[in-house]
């Protein structure tokens, strides 16, 4: 994280009250990050390291710093049949100091003092110190603190919709192993539509009616968490909906000391979707890693992190109902002047060059499951005329 000296020209900091204000029309009472629409009835040689991957500090690895990757294992790549993980619990309380192992260096730095070398500058008279191992989370250090306060149930909301099985974070996973190492996997990154366990061992029939379903109508069961449940991900993450076709993944991951690794592509949407509004990622230089319990059987920690820039932030909250021209996207604009914190494209800051991102990191856990196939999401609708 960058430490962020305060521009000559740039705007003071907000107000609390202001920046509050911002922060509930950004992410105001009733918006939710899960799709209620949902209904069912019953080789042998090792790749070449393409250098090190940035793992999320505390991200399960037990033989890594934080802040930094387990590094690819030597040794061949095994192979396996599929699995899948579906991740929930989306961790977005990051007070008392959690933020600081939730994310990953992303700029390479380790910001302690006022002194230490920065990416790059932003409007803030105060300088950010890093997390620990030199870890970049903004998002969970600044910006949660400001949602929460704003709207306290937040994260007990989106853990709910989450459990609830809409807006879950799937991994699936081809090409490995089993075991603790593997040089190369190949990993897919999609959102689910919805999740209900299995029948008899077997998937059941599934599809999304017209305007969705009340959860609370108890149809199809929701789903247990239990490894036995099927998963249905979002059809607008494959290209035209084959679901052998996705547009989140990458086919040169890794397993090292059970912690699954992988890049995301860069400013490929992550969509968490409700019934009236929601939240679209657009990230840079992201990563996913998920640590792996000893019998496989969950996910004890999984994190997200990346850089998020400032105009996929303000492009994305029109969406939510913050329209351009009003006086909380003016705000807006005003707190992300002093948090942003990294520069969107790694290697591009130096010396007096504005940041332009924000760091992001979020946390997860998650359980076995079975893929079932692709169904359409809730699509996100502009709310500005």
């Amino acid at each position: 994280m960058s430490r962020r000296a305060r521009r000559p020209d740039a705007p003071r900091l907000p107000a609390l009250g202001a920046r509050l204000a911002v922060a509930a029309a950004l992410f105001g009472a009733g918006c939710t990050v899960y799709d209620p629409a949902l209904l069912a009835d019953g080789g042998t040689s090792a790749p070449p390291d393409l250098g090190p991957r940035r793992d999320a500090g505390g991200g399960g690895c037990t033989t890594c710093p934080a802040g930094r990757p387990p590094t690819r294992p030597s040794g061949p790549d095994g192979d396996g049949p599929e699995v899948l993980f579906a991740l929930r619990d989306i961790q977005l309380v990051q007070d008392a100091n959690r933020w600081r192992t939730i994310g990953f260096d992303l700029d390479g730095l380790d910001t302690q003092t006022v002194d230490d070398r920065v990416e790059c500058v932003s409007a803030s008279d105060d300088p950010e110190t890093d997390g620990e191992g030199g870890v970049d989370n903004a998002f969970g250090h600044l910006v949660t603190p400001l949602l929460l306060a704003a709207e306290p149930g937040f994260e007990d909301e989106s853990q709910t919709s989450q459990a609830n099985g809409g807006g879950a974070v799937l991994l699936r996973v081809r090409g490995w192993s089993g075991a603790r190492d593997d040089a190369r996997v190949s990993v897919t990154l999609t959102q689910s539509v919805f999740g209900t366990p299995k029948v008899g061992g077997m998937v059941p029939d599934a599809s999304v009616p017209p305007g969705g379903i009340d959860y609370d109508a108890g149809v199809p069961p929701l789903p247990r968490w239990d490894g036995n449940d099927a998963w249905w991900g979002r059809d607008d993450t494959f290209l035209r909906g084959d679901p052998e076709m996705p547009l989140t993944f990458d086919d040169n991951a890794y397993v090292a000391d059970g912690t699954i690794v992988m890049r995301l592509p860069d400013r490929r949407d992550l969509v968490f979707s409700g019934a009236d509004r929601g939240v679209r990622f657009r990230l840079t230089d992201a990563t996913f890693t998920a640590r792996v319990s000893d019998d496989g059987r969950t996910v004890e920690r999984a994190i997200l992190a990346g850089r998020w820039a400032a105009n996929d932030i303000l492009d994305a909250i029109p969406f939510i109902g913050v329209c351009p021209g009003s006086g909380n996207y003016r705000l807006l604009e005003n707190v992300l002047a002093t948090a942003v914190d990294v520069r969107s494209t790694p290697g591009s800051g130096g010396p007096g060059v504005d940041c332009d991102a924000l760091s992001v990191g979020l946390a997860f856990t998650g359980v076995r499951g079975t893929w079932a196939g692709t169904a359409p999401g809730n699509p996100l609708v502009d709310r500005c005329p």
